[in-house]
């Protein structure tokens, strides 16, 4: 069966791991996947993006060469569960130079966007910092904007907002 089709059928989360098993002992499908992270109807961006988003823990190598094609799909219009898991990927693996910039902008814009889902917010607040602590002049620009966010997002975005804050204060 072709990749697209596995991903149409919503698979399990078990399911979901075996792909990424079959993926690591076959790398020629990741560039399957990834194109089927810009697949934008019956969800099959976000199964891709969410078999991604476990493929990036397990062998993060795997799709490294993808980081610049993946991070384009934080500009476009598409489901936050796809940006999402997207920005989960980076809190897993190593974060080229060459896509930093572009993705603490992105992560930013996320942070202060009240309308967004709070797991996109709070998956940027974590990928924006782990690039900030890299950079003097971010740590104090971002911390800023945490605390900008006082008083906003549920549980889990206070509790990464407080976590974060305290790291970019060291």
């Amino acid at each position: 069966m072709v990749l697209k089709e596995r991903l149409l059928v919503r698979p399990s989360k078990q399911e979901v791991l075996e792909l990424v098993e079959e993926i690591i002992n076959n790398p020629k499908m990741v560039k399957e996947l990834v194109d089927c992270c810009f697949i934008h109807k019956k969800k099959v961006d976000q199964m891709a993006a969410w078999t991604l988003g476990h493929l990036a823990q397990r062998d993060g190598k795997l799709i490294q060469k993808y980081f610049p094609r993946i991070v384009t799909l934080l500009e476009k219009d598409i489901h936050p569960g796809v940006k999402r898991d997207i920005l989960r990927i980076f809190e897993d693996v190593p974060i080229p130079k060459k896509i930093e910039g572009y993705l603490y902008d992105k992560c930013l814009g996320f942070i202060i966007n009240t309308k967004l889902p709070i797991a996109v917010s709070a998956f940027g607040i974590t990928v924006a910092t782990k690039i900030a602590m890299n950079y003097p002049e971010l740590k104090e620009e971002l911390l800023y904007v945490l605390q900008s966010m006082e008083g906003y997002g549920s549980v889990a975005y206070t509790y990464r907002r407080g976590k974060s804050m305290k790291l970019l204060s060291k």
